[in-house]
């Protein structure tokens, strides 16, 4: 519904990623238009809020479509996902479904029953093949809050593959293990090939090389019914394909269809949470290559699946694991200690309102992450610049808040951001900082640190480049979204002078008059020595070594202009003190 809304809103080019999809039985007589005009087309239709593969069917005509979506009381219809390879019933397979009456959408007046919600999706006839059986891919990305909207995609992903030659798209519909490449369905068949038994496969057959070759080594993550996405790269570059190419459409696509929910969610975690980084989310993100290279996108899992069942699953999901909580930095909950902080932050308000009340409130009672406080804790914890409220803050609920120094939704004012985001980019970056309100900079403070325990996650938003390009799918302006994309602009800034090369020092062939005056010791030099050639000015004097140019400029950026936690810290009363 989201996605349709977008799509409606800005036109087909721009959300093309999404197979035409109806909900039902709100839609079906759109669908039944649909299926009768189109030749051989065929759709997927799926249980709303399902998962493993329950409930899936493939339609390509009216009377299938009403057959799984209609159905008489006390009637049971096949389920595709329960099918076996031959497109047979297995035993026991038959699950008593109490209908809900319902009017038959077609003008009959006939009483049918419709036994849940369902969404059907235009199927995706010219999948790309390997080795002649179909594929997608689960992507995992974590979100970390929406104000700012930060996304991280995870570099490693698994592939999923069908155990059963792909026929084409309207062929032996029936067959679930050429169609559907849940694994949880493929795994039931008996050509599925484990990943470690591929792996051992591939390690003793020294006859066939080929064969070797195709089971590839488990460290490789290739071979058997499940690859790593690392391993499908290698397998598409090694066929002359550029994954950069795919890459850029993948990263399109999450932030595209993070937009279209950022507008709700924002508005719940502003009514339901004190503290903007209250929760995160990780979504499991299933996506579909075609014949000619488009990626496509099938759904996005609110609860994906972490469970393990080879060395390849512990290999990707243990350190998706481990990384997504050291992502997320939570803090221990303390009551006792949370509820002293409250009280202490309520009686310095009401005595005073000056920062230094706030600066040496009774410090002790800060808590931060064990062992993965930084020096950016500390010195927000005793900065001027933190607001009321804002260090180590809970939920309404009394759930612990996440991150060392969680800001209320209470933000700085839009115009004050503004106005820093319109100084010259070409300026000092220190004028940008100072423009900033101390709300502000807690933010970047907040976002750098999140980016500093990303480990394996590849940030794809906001980015130096992202919200210029986006910004405008958003409900509204979003000013911290702009604030961290010009941030990362600042520190490319700094990075490209350090990096740049020493100009060319400056040179003279002929002498002039100066009028300094020299004092004693430069006099008698100058009259005891010797008439030099040119060339001879020009050399510095062996027991007076000059710098080297190049690390005289990059000390000389680093020491002035570096945007860094240390650069907030020096800065004098406007920015934050150790």
């Amino acid at each position: 519904r989201n996605l349709a809304r977008m799509r409606k809103i800005y036109g087909d080019d721009q959300y093309n990623f999404v197979p035409t999809a109806y909900l039902l039985p709100s839609e079906i007589r759109t669908l039944e238009s649909e299926l009768e005009r189109g030749k051989k087309t065929t759709f997927i239709i799926k249980p709303v809020a399902s998962s493993c593969g329950k409930g899936i069917h493939l339609v390509n005509s009216i009377s299938s479509l009403h057959a799984y979506v209609f159905r008489e009381k006390g009637s049971h219809a096949t389920n595709t996902a329960d099918a076996t390879a031959d497109g047979s019933k297995p035993e026991g397979s038959d699950e008593h479904v109490t209908p809900v009456k319902k009017k038959d959408s077609a003008a009959t007046g006939n009483t049918t029953t419709a036994c849940s919600k369902y969404i059907a999706q235009r199927y995706i006839h010219n999948p790309l093949l390997i080795n002649g059986f179909k594929f997608d891919l689960r992507l995992y990305v974590a979100c970390t809050g929406f104000d700012p909207m930060r996304l991280y995609l995870f570099n490693e992903g698994l592939v999923r593959f069908c155990t059963e030659p792909y026929p084409g798209g309207d062929k032996q519909l029936s067959n679930i293990f050429m169609h559907l490449t849940n694994y949880s369905l493929n795994k039931n068949n008996d050509k599925f090939v484990s990943p470690d038994a591929a792996g051992k496969s591939g390690k003793d057959d020294d006859d066939d090389e080929e064969e070797a070759d195709a089971t590839d080594d488990l460290s490789n993550g290739s071979g058997g019914s499940k690859w790593t996405l690392s391993a499908l790269k290698r397998h598409l570059q090694n066929k002359g394909v550029e994954w950069t190419g795919i890459a850029n459409q993948i990263h399109d696509i999450l932030i595209k269809t993070m937009i279209s929910i950022e507008g709700e969610c924002l508005r719940q975690l502003q009514e339901h949470t004190k503290h903007r980084n209250s929760c995160f989310e990780l979504f499991g993100v299933d996506v579909m290559l075609d014949a000619n290279y488009k990626v496509w996108l099938i759904e996005v899992n609110i609860m994906p699946s972490l469970s393990c069942t080879s060395l390849l699953d512990k290999t990707v999901k243990y350190t998706l694991i481990k990384d997504l909580l050291t992502l997320a930095g939570p803090v221990p909950f303390h009551r006792k200690a949370l509820h002293e902080l409250a009280t202490t932050s309520a009686t310095a308000a009401s005595s005073s309102s000056s920062p230094q009340s706030l600066t040496h409130s009774n410090p002790s009672n800060s808590h931060s992450t064990p062992g993965r406080a930084s020096s950016v804790h500390s010195s927000l914890s005793h900065s001027p610049s933190v607001s009321k409220g804002s260090m180590h803050g809970s939920s309404s609920h009394g759930h612990p808040a996440r991150g060392a120094h969680n800001t209320p939704h209470g933000h700085a004012q839009p115009n004050s951001v503004q106005s820093a985001l319109k100084v010259n980019p070409t300026a000092d970056t220190s004028m940008f900082l100072r423009a900033l309100p101390p709300e502000a900079r807690q933010v970047i403070m907040e976002v750098e640190d999140e980016y500093q325990r990303r480990g394996n996650f590849v940030r794809i938003f906001p980015t130096a480049k992202t919200h210029q390009k986006y910004s405008k799918y958003f409900e509204g302006t979003r000013n911290y979204n702009a604030l961290i994309s010009r941030w990362e602009k600042e520190k490319k800034k700094v990075e490209t002078m350090a990096t740049a090369p020493p100009e060319p020092p400056v040179t003279t062939t002929t002498t002039t008059t100066t009028a300094t005056k020299l004092t004693q010791p430069q006099a008698h030099s100058a009259r005891h020595h010797k008439p030099t050639t040119p060339r001879a000015l020009h050399q510095a004097p062996p027991h007076r070594p000059q710098p080297s140019p190049r690390k005289a400029r990059a000390h000389s950026a680093y020491a002035h202009h570096t945007p860094s936690f240390h650069t907030l810290q020096r800065a004098p009363n406007t920015f934050l003190h150790t």
